[in-house]
């Protein structure tokens, strides 16, 4: 079924959507690949050629091939509706249909945030991402960058001094690592994060992929920090794939004189991200001085146990849907139960859809 799966990815002319608009019409992926042209006709972009593409040998010969050399070089395969895909990302209509991994990549975590700004960076940008990143050195969190050089290399760099789980999301094949500098960060980085791309091994950088990689970043993450940006900077295609999925964008300001903060003063003018104050006020929008300042021991009054309430002891936050998933409730009582600890003070709101135990 990998392989197919896999096949699937290599349609000419046929992006992630319209992909999962033809498996909405099949029960397993397999069954695209031996139903009749007929089936397909209620798609409107469906056509003669690409059910020739679907049933030729050479599509399967390369999906065989990918598979193969993924296994050869440990790189994982990851279907979207496989358990283990993020579901942060597999949220998103445009999230690709297999994701090709390294190291712990996929691992969950209570918190997903992306760094991402300019590869000529200033001191003042760098400063910023040591001084925050070691604000939030204790926390659930997984930064998500990248890999490029400037900002995202200190991102990456700084969370491997501080043992802070980071994913690289790179535009091209896993078998090997652009720029070549980074290869030695992209394989420490394996040990408590690793690397991401939705390119199968063979597939070099290119100009007109990174655009695309930045929407992962954008799509995994529960808010986006953009620290330095000029006016046309590659991380505004970040804030605007954050917009689009609804994630909390925020923005590292900058003297009205510096090029390469254009970009982040821009996006706070327009009110498309919120203004970095300071690292204090920036923990408390995320709900991260809340988790630093929490006493996660009973409280003294005695409550009745709530199960919600104890998977979030448990695991400190949780997205909702996950939340939903480890309660065991059904999705009514499951909202009603969650209002009313919201309105009696027991839980609180997070970014990125994500809840809190309070009290």
């Amino acid at each position: 079924m990998l392989v197919q799966q896999v096949a699937l990815t290599l349609l000419p002319g046929i992006g992630p959507k319209r992909t999962r608009d033809i498996l909405q019409s099949f029960e397993h992926p397999m069954e695209v690949f031996r139903a009749p042209l007929k089936d397909f006709q209620h798609l409107g972009f469906f056509s003669a050629e690409l059910y020739k593409s679907l049933h030729s040998k050479e599509i399967m010969l390369n999906a065989q091939h990918i598979v193969e050399k993924c296994q050869k070089n440990s790189i994982e395969i990851t279907f979207y509706t496989h358990p283990g895909f993020p579901h942060r990302l597999g949220q998103c209509e445009d999230a690709p249909v297999v994701l090709f991994s390294k190291g712990k990549a996929l691992s969950s975590y209570p918190f997903m945030l992306g760094i991402v700004g300019s590869r000529s960076t200033t001191p003042y940008g760098i400063q910023f991402v040591k001084e925050f990143l070691s604000a939030i050195q204790q926390q659930p969190v997984c930064i998500v960058s990248g890999l490029a050089y400037g900002i995202d290399h200190a991102a990456h760099a700084q969370c491997l001094e501080l043992r802070i789980p980071t994913v690289g999301c790179v535009a091209h094949g896993l078998h090997t690592i652009y720029p070549a500098a980074h290869r030695e960060i992209a394989e420490r980085m394996q040990l408590n994060g690793g690397v991401i791309s939705e390119y199968p091994p063979g597939i070099v950088a290119d100009r007109e992929r990174f655009p695309m990689r930045n929407r992962i970043i954008a799509g995994m993450t529960d808010a986006v920090i953009i620290v330095e940006s000029a006016e046309s900077g590659g991380s505004l295609i970040t804030a605007q794939f954050a917009q689009q999925y609804n994630r909390e964008i925020y923005a590292l300001p900058g003297r009205i004189t510096d090029a390469k903060s254009t970009g982040c003063n821009g996006l706070i003018k327009r009110n498309i991200a919120e203004i970095i104050q300071d690292i204090p006020s920036l923990l408390q929008d995320l709900g991260m001085k809340g988790q630093m300042e929490m006493n996660f021991a009973e409280p003294a009054i005695t409550m009745p146990p709530h199960p919600l309430l104890e998977v979030l002891k448990e695991h400190r936050s949780l997205h909702v849907d996950e939340l939903l998933l480890r309660s065991g409730m059904e999705a009514s009582q499951f909202s009603c139960e969650l209002f009313e600890l919201e309105i009696n003070g027991r839980i609180h709101k997070l970014p990125g859809c994500r809840v809190a135990f309070a009290r």
